[in-house]
């Protein structure tokens, strides 16, 4: 599974590229009129539902729907979350089926004198 480092406090983003598999041939997912749903949650969590998930977003509107790509952005507000490594997917609404789960860790900023 993928890991993604993010600096706690900073704004990211993402390229989302949503892929299908048919018959062994692998293609690119038409997110044409679709809605992504993106979840974090702390890697401990095991509940069912998304009630304690520390980001939640909704993406209707993406770069380039027919050849799968979307964007996936967060705010510093949204990565001001405790350090660690935290688990995310992303839902398909539409087909109610999620992408592979990946990672997000949550490290510190480096430099922070302001010039």
């Amino acid at each position: 599974m993928t890991e993604h480092e993010v600096q706690r406090g900073n704004a990211w983003s993402r390229a989302i590229n949503v892929t299908q598999t048919i018959n062994g041939v692998t293609s690119a997912y038409d997110l044409t009129d679709k809605t992504l749903i993106f979840t974090l949650k702390k890697s401990s969590d095991l509940s069912l539902n998304d009630d304690q998930a520390l980001i939640k977003k909704t993406i209707t509107v993406h770069s380039h729907a027919d050849a799968g790509i979307s964007l996936l952005d967060l705010t510093a507000i949204e990565t001001n979350i405790a350090f660690g490594t935290y688990k995310c997917d992303i839902r398909i609404k539409e087909i109610d089926a999620n992408t592979s789960k990946f990672f997000l860790k949550i490290v510190d900023i480096v430099t922070t004198r302001k010039v």
